[in-house]
């Protein structure tokens, strides 16, 4: 292990200083410069227009004009679903910014479990792991928003349906909810309403907006209303009808969920119990359980315990969900 760690501190030292060099340089190109500090005030003036618009506003807040750079970047596996991602959970963050996050947790989380001796094996899982939070933190923000907008949805198609009754048309109702309800919906429907306004079809806008948000009622919703509109009939009926429906699932998933939280709170204990009994004996008795982390036998049993406790937290969170 000792001769392991002699050999890798060469290559540690390369990853860190190139690292280094890299966030450096690309701190000043997208933050600090003259021409990334106008770019971000013009940026923030203008509101996306569709997902299409989204990606090149992203890819473009690089904030240099190297055409192998964006190339590069753009080629990256993954990219346009790491786009979509930031796009559904609402962050500001560009997947660059993404990116060198990732890979600082990662060099950092293997720098320093080889400097406490960890095998390299282990040690890379491990930095994998942390590498990925902010990833998860993305998924969590999307996760949240999309039940937020589910919430609001209902409300939504009621403001619409009250509008037309009052003889306003389908996109001036559009509008007004993007005006007069809060964050998500409201902007959601606010930039599809501003995409309307701009030229672009009803129905690409539509389609446009459930690309931004992930949500099987507004699919239903998204849906319906483009057969309505081929086919004519009473839209003001048809969205209390959807609204209805949507309250009523909703009501039935509140069911389940008071139902099923035996279960997720059986599942909570029985993953942060190994994790607080180690932290007690580490602070009772650290000898005998940093041999753990000290002895090869130890960094299998953590290895094993890496791998394992995410399954059986996967098998307990699928047990719980329940669709509806």
């Amino acid at each position: 292990m000792g001769n392991q760690f002699i050999f890798g501190i060469p290559a540690l030292a390369f990853l860190v200083v190139s690292g280094l060099a890299v966030i450096v340089v690309l701190v000043w190109t997208n933050k600090l410069s003259p021409r990334a500090r106008a770019l971000s005030n013009r940026l923030n003036d203008l509101t996306p227009k569709n997902f299409a618009v989204i990606s090149s506003t992203l890819s473009n807040s690089l904030g240099t004009d190297s055409d192998f750079w964006i190339w590069f970047i753009k080629k990256l596996p993954s990219y346009d679903r790491l786009i979509l991602l930031i796009v559904r959970s609402g962050s500001n963050q560009s997947p660059l910014q993404v990116i060198i996050l990732c890979l600082s947790l990662y060099l950092a989380g293997i720098i320093m479990l080889m400097f406490l001796q960890f095998s390299f094996l282990i040690a890379a899982i491990a930095a994998i792991i942390l590498g990925l939070i902010p990833i998860a933190r993305l998924l969590l923000k999307e996760v949240n928003r999309g039940i937020k907008f589910e919430e609001q949805l209902p409300e939504a198609l009621d403001f619409i349906s009250r509008a037309l009754r009052a003889g306003h048309g389908l996109s001036s109702a559009i509008i007004m909810v993007g005006e007069e309800l809060p964050d998500p919906i409201g902007s959601e429907f606010k930039i599809t309403s501003e995409q309307i306004n701009f030229g672009l079809s009803f129905n690409d806008a539509l389609s446009n907006l459930t690309n931004r948000v992930k949500s099987r009622d507004l699919n239903f919703l998204v849906t319906s209303l483009v057969i309505q509109r081929d086919t004519g009939g009473n839209l003001s009926e048809l969205l209390n009808v959807i609204s209805k429906t949507i309250r009523d699932r909703l009501k039935l998933k509140g069911k389940i969920r008071v139902l099923s939280s035996e279960g997720r709170l059986s599942g909570m204990i029985l993953t942060l119990l190994p994790f607080s009994i180690g932290v007690l004996l580490y602070f009772i008795h650290p000898e005998y359980i940093s041999q753990l982390w000290t002895t090869p036998s130890g960094q299998r049993m953590l290895m094993y315990t890496g791998v394992l406790t995410p399954v059986g937290v996967l098998w307990m969170w699928k047990i719980v969900q329940i669709k509806v």
